[in-house]
């Protein structure tokens, strides 16, 4: 935010002036097990503790704070003047340039709780890949919250557990895994589809037939 860089641990919050070159150290407050996750809104920087307290960072103090309607805030994800958030428990929330937070009714939020979301990348406006701990990759559009495709394991992703997302400037979301990286180019109509389930075997041909694809 600004000139200052922040870096979250469990027992500190560590802030950097780029411009003076001075660290400063913030220590959870004696009741609080640690911090969880520190995040930025419309320019106020904010940090989560495990118990789920939230806290606004002025300076080197910290005072509590509320984000309504939110609870307890998990991931922010920025796209030019609007945010997306996520709770601790899986409810996903919009924030605009106009200061308003509307709630996004996922379609598939049974699928995303239980894949517990751990990152996310916006390709456009229009479509958000939301990274998941043992689901894959789900991308959904942020303003209605219909899901536009899943990409795991059954359809081309070598582990379904989703380290880190960065999307690139062509709109491709590069998913860091157990194996590596994986560019998924969400535009495009290529697939892979080796691991999908019943098939299996060495692939000798494929016929259309009445609208269905036979291997």
């Amino acid at each position: 935010v600004g000139s200052m860089l922040y870096f979250v641990a469990e027992q500190e919050l560590i802030s950097y002036h780029t411009d003076l070159k001075k660290i400063d150290k913030i220590k959870p407050a004696e009741a609080e097990d640690g911090f969880s996750n520190v995040f930025a809104l419309k320019g106020t920087v904010y940090v989560s503790t495990i118990k789920g307290i939230t806290y606004q960072v002025d300076g080197n103090k910290l005072s509590l704070a509320s984000i309504s309607p939110i609870p307890t805030v998990r991931m922010v994800l920025p796209y030019g003047n609007q945010s997306l958030i996520m709770s601790e428990d899986h409810q996903f929330f919009l924030a605009d340039q106009a200061d308003s937070i509307r709630e996004i009714q996922m379609e598939d939020v049974n699928y995303l709780k239980s894949g517990r979301v751990v990152t996310g990348a916006w390709v456009n406006e229009r479509l958000l890949a939301l990274g998941t701990l043992n689901g894959g990759v789900v991308f959904v559009n942020p303003a209605t919250g219909k899901t536009e495709e899943i990409i795991n394991y059954y359809s081309g992703l070598p582990d379904n557990e989703v380290f880190c997302m960065q999307a690139d400037a062509e709109g491709n979301v590069w998913v860091g895994h157990e194996y590596g990286f994986s560019c998924i180019a969400p535009q495009l109509p290529f697939r892979s589809f080796n691991h999908y389930t019943g098939l299996s075997g060495n692939i000798l041909c494929a016929k259309t037939f009445n609208d269905k694809v036979y291997i």
